[in-house]
């Protein structure tokens, strides 16, 4: 059975609604703050995370920008979902999560390796009618090993090289 991690950057209300809704639909839920003091670097859960197997949920969209956040999923096997869902609530962003849930199982175990997934709401009235959003893959390991195979190039020809977080 799949356990998902939500991070405490969704904040309070968001860290409530996802495991409360997720287990009245009867999955796992681990909190950051059970695990975790308050401002743990991104990098720490997302390692606890690929060790332990469970998917990490986030709102954080910049997450994916973070070379040290990257280097921890990708390093550790990590499975990470992004809620997409501007101007939605909490309790909307949790309810898709729940109803997109087999989506999200499907795709996590499809990439035995690591990966970063966008979950997106339901396009025009799909929400209140009840359909599930779309679960796409936004990097997977290959694509990842890639991109650090040309950073090293871009490093041997003295390029500079910027992280947008360290």
């Amino acid at each position: 059975m799949a356990v998902f991690f939500t991070d405490a950057d969704t904040g309070p209300q968001f860290e409530s609604d996802v495991p409360r809704i997720l287990r009245e639909r009867g999955f796992d839920v681990e909190c950051h703050d059970s695990h975790f003091p308050e401002r743990t670097p991104d990098f720490r859960w997302l390692t606890r995370c690929g060790a332990e197997g469970w998917i990490a949920i986030t709102k954080d969209q910049r997450i994916r920008f973070c070379w040290r956040a990257k280097l921890s999923i990708m390093r550790g096997g990590a499975k990470l979902f992004v809620m997409i869902g501007e101007g939605r609530t909490h309790e909307q962003l949790a309810i898709n999560l729940a109803r997109t849930a087999h989506k999200v199982v499907s795709l996590a175990e499809r990439h035995q390796r690591a990966l970063i997934a966008r979950v997106y709401m339901p396009s025009g009235s799909g929400f209140d009618e009840g359909k599930a959003g779309q679960v796409t893959p936004w990097l997977d390991y290959e694509e990842w090993q890639e991109m650090e195979r040309e950073r090293d190039e871009a490093k041997e020809r003295g390029e500079t090289i910027r992280d947008r977080c360290i």
